[in-house]
């Protein structure tokens, strides 16, 4: 097992030695990726597709919906159920392991994920070291690895590296060394020490694609960027504000120079201008929408939109119309549509590192919670018809069971009992109450024939006369 420190290469070590006595020692000085603080560069990071505003909420749409939802591991053990298969049905939840609850300490699950998402979303591929495993060599811990540090080949022959022709090498670093020269920064790492979520690739690809790759150079994000710049130099690169007319026939270029250099100056400093009769000064107007690009800038929003898998109206893009959703509605729609691609890549690669006959799934009920009053709707017809209990209900709204005193109090004393049970009878587990009403439903409660009558009359213990054969 290798711990945290085991994959940081670039430690600079310095080595100290007393030329009188002889005595040295050894100092290492850790260089960590760099500071807290912004990238002042030109561009930024992703090659300054986070300049874009849209491409910004698009992409922290997707990676913290990513971060945000908490990751689930199942097993189904063959042989334990009755189905088709010999599965349990439903399958058994386990506790969450440590590799998806905080794969990689002391940052939270939300920054380790996020940041995945991001690389995915703009490299096509979010890359991970195996820092740690259990006894039974799982791993329990990971080091997040930018994309663009990481190259992946197939060894040939030549490459002078430890693993068979064909296989897939990782190479973590500034460029890769087919040299092996422990000298330079990087090491080479075999899959089996690597954690890969691979985006949209073609057959038989190394690695993924993302919007950076498909969309920058004259794709959206390239357009998106370029009207940004067009409508942000409207002061220096805008039309000019008037027209200057001469009717002098002798009017030659360099009283044409002076005669411009004297209007710029009354309009730098706000003064009259004053000509003769045989200069007209003409004023421009100019429409301000047209010269910043509105329209061809809120079609850009749409183009980006759509890069990124969403909806127009998620990155506010006010011009497009569509079709009526709730929020409700809204969420399931983004969750299959939109992020469904990404989670189900992410839920395969983390089922890739446990057991055998485990799997990793997203929590989405976590992101689809419905309002108070339709979750109450709900519960109550899932114990009207026995699919739920009472305290199942209130465990789902993260409140305690109910104690036997609360139960006497909350209930009538038809159900102060187990609640749930086949429904359709008076007075029974799952049933409505003696004297009780449902809604909708003339006469007499309770069955009056059939199986529910037999089953009512053998919990009174009494018989009722006239029953069915």
């Amino acid at each position: 097992m290798r711990g945290l420190g085991g994959v940081f290469t670039r430690d600079l070590k310095i080595q100290q030695t007393d030329t009188v006595t002889g005595a040295s020692r050894m100092d290492t000085i850790v260089i960590g990726p760099g500071g807290a603080y912004p990238e002042w560069s030109a561009t930024g990071p992703y090659q300054g597709c986070l300049q874009i505003a849209a491409a910004w909420r698009a992409s922290m749409l997707l990676s913290d919906l990513i971060g945000r939802l908490p990751w689930d591991e199942y097993r189904s053990r063959p042989g334990a159920g009755s189905g088709a298969t010999g599965a349990e049905d439903p399958p058994e939840q386990l506790p969450t392991p440590p590799v998806l609850e905080q794969p990689s300490p002391p940052d939270t699950r939300m920054v380790t994920f996020a940041s995945w998402g991001l690389d995915a979303l703009f490299h096509g591929n979010a890359i991970g070291i195996y820092a740690d495993r259990d006894r039974l060599g799982y791993p329990t811990a990971m080091i997040p690895v930018m994309a663009d540090q990481c190259w992946v080949k197939r060894v040939v022959e030549g490459d002078e590296l430890p693993w068979p022709p064909g296989s897939l090498a990782y190479w973590i670093g500034p460029s890769p060394n087919f040299e092996m020269n422990p000298y330079l920064p990087g090491k080479w790492y075999s899959p089996d020490e690597i954690f890969h979520v691979k985006g949209p690739c073609r057959p038989g690809a190394l690695r993924g694609m993302g919007v950076l790759e498909c969309g920058l150079t004259n794709g959206p994000l390239g357009l998106a960027r370029t009207l940004d710049e067009q409508a942000a130099g409207v002061a220096s690169a805008g039309v000019p504000t008037v027209h200057i007319k001469s009717y002098d026939p002798d009017f030659d270029g360099g009283q044409a120079s002076e005669l411009k250099s004297k209007a710029i100056e009354t309009q730098r400093v706000r003064t009259p201008m004053v000509t003769n009769a045989l200069v007209d000064v003409l004023p421009l107007s100019w429409n301000p929408t047209e010269t910043q690009l509105i329209e061809a800038r809120r079609l850009s929003l749409v183009d980006v939109a759509n890069m990124f898998g969403l909806d127009a109206e998620w990155v506010n893009a006010g011009q497009v119309s569509g079709t009526y959703q709730n929020i409700e509605q809204k969420g399931i729609d983004f969750l299959r549509h939109s992020a469904g691609g990404w989670l189900a890549r992410f839920e395969q690669a983390l089922s890739l590192i446990r057991p055998r006959g485990h799997w990793v799934e997203a929590n989405r009920n976590a992101e689809l919670q419905a309002d108070t009053m339709t979750r109450f709707q709900v519960y109550e017809l899932a114990i009207r018809n026995g699919i739920l209990t009472r305290d199942e209900c209130r465990a789902l709204e993260r409140r305690p069971k109910l104690t036997p005193k609360q139960r006497e109090e909350a209930l009538p004393a038809s159900a102060a009992h187990e609640p749930a049970g086949p429904p359709g009878s008076n007075n029974l587990p799952g049933g409505v109450p003696q004297g009780s009403r449902q809604p909708g439903k003339p006469g007499p409660q309770g069955p009056s024939h059939g199986a529910g009558r037999r089953l009512a009359v053998a919990h009174r213990g009494s018989d009722v006369g006239g029953d069915e054969q």
